[in-house]
């Protein structure tokens, strides 16, 4: 099951593959690619959340399929101007692939430029993504996958 679960998250990192997320998400040719990839490899109502932090309320935004996909994503970048996510290390955890990611962004107000290590979960069931969980903490991600927060990492 690993391999297969990794081709799935690597298919649709190749399409998500942008270096601005907020510039990608305007682009109707790149959101028309992304949904037919997501038609592909994902359930039709596959699960998306953006989880943050407890102590700013843990799951931040919430959706299903690749309108839920986009939406999540919209809603979560939308204090940006600009939003690049780079992989730093990908994992195998049974079912779940974790990446380890370095988000940088650069805030509409003001220009400023925010660098942050994250992750997500990406749930693959009988060769099909069923969840994707974005974590603004790779601990979180981590965890949330049942491998030890205090691992030594890729970095």
């Amino acid at each position: 099951m690993s391999n297969q679960a990794l081709a799935v998250v690597e298919r649709l990192w190749e399409v998500l593959n942008a270096d601005d997320v907020v510039a990608a998400l305007g682009d109707e040719t790149l959101t028309a690619q992304v949904r037919a990839t997501l038609a592909e490899i994902a359930e039709p109502d596959f699960e998306v959340k953006m989880h943050a932090p407890a102590e700013l309320g843990g799951t931040a935004f919430e959706g299903r399929g690749a309108d839920g996909f986009r939406a999540v994503w919209e809603e979560w970048v939308e204090p940006f101007e600009a939003f690049r996510i780079e992989l730093a290390e990908r994992i195998l955890s049974g079912d779940d692939v974790v990446d380890l990611v370095r988000l940088i962004a650069t805030s509409k107000t003001g220009g400023i430029e925010v660098e942050h290590d994250g992750g997500a979960v990406w749930t693959v069931r009988d060769g099909r993504l069923a969840r994707a969980i974005f974590y603004l903490e790779q601990e979180d991600a981590l965890e949330a996958a049942g491998l030890d927060p205090d691992r030594p990492t890729g970095k």
